[in-house]
């Protein structure tokens, strides 16, 4: 996005609504509040849930890549493991070694898949994260619309500045909690396997003493 257009704005006279950029479609708040609005907010951790998934696309999106990077997590060390076991004798083959250039690139497009994925999974969480932040604001401000004179009385302006503002901020964390909540329980259960599947020798249990 070019911001240009709007700092040469504000240079000029303040800014109003009609200078902010266009909003993406699955951001606009209208749109992005219709599968929202028959969700019940009695309780925090169904609530959470029910956000992530209702927004769609990103939410699926997030745990794919979360996979595919544990997978690359977990298959890194294993490679990295294959290239120096087979370094030393790469010196004395007669022949090419086939074996430790093959490991060496799958290292090497490993690391950088990582760092491919990366910011993919952090964009696709903010835009998880956004998409509730404005699903949420709205219902809140339809809710407010709605409440009777006595009841708006009630409830300052800062009330719903709080909620706005902080409180559904911090609900639509469920972008980064929920996928890395996921990925800590994977990584655990896949290293347990890991672990149960290789044999824990004399020189294993040194090994893992000494750390």
């Amino acid at each position: 996005m070019d911001a240009a257009p709007i700092i040469r704005a504000g240079r000029a006279r303040p800014l109003v609504a009609s200078d902010a950029p266009p909003l993406a479609p699955e951001l606009e708040p209208r749109a992005a509040s219709a599968a929202f609005d028959s969700l019940e907010y009695d309780r925090f951790w169904p609530l959470a849930l029910r956000l992530f998934v209702t927004t769609g696309r990103p939410a699926r999106t997030v745990v794919a890549i979360t996979v595919v990077r544990l997978a690359i997590a977990l298959a890194t060390p294993l490679l990295l493991h294959a290239v120096l076991a087979r370094l030393p004798a790469a010196r004395a083959a007669a022949s090419f070694p086939l074996a430790l250039v093959s490991f060496a690139v799958l290292l090497g497009l490993a690391g950088i898949a990582s760092a491919v994925l990366s910011p993919h999974w952090f964009y696709q969480s903010l835009r998880v994260r956004s998409t509730i932040v404005n699903a949420v604001n709205r219902r809140i401000v339809a809710h407010a619309l709605r409440l009777s004179r006595s009841a708006r009385g009630r409830m300052g302006t800062g009330d719903l500045v709080n909620h706005l503002g902080g409180d559904t901020d911090a609900l639509a964390e469920v972008g980064f909690v929920l996928p890395e909540g996921l990925n800590a329980a994977l990584t655990i259960v896949a290293s347990f396997v890991r672990s149960r599947s290789c044999s824990a020798g004399p020189r294993s249990l040194r090994s893992a003493r000494s750390l």
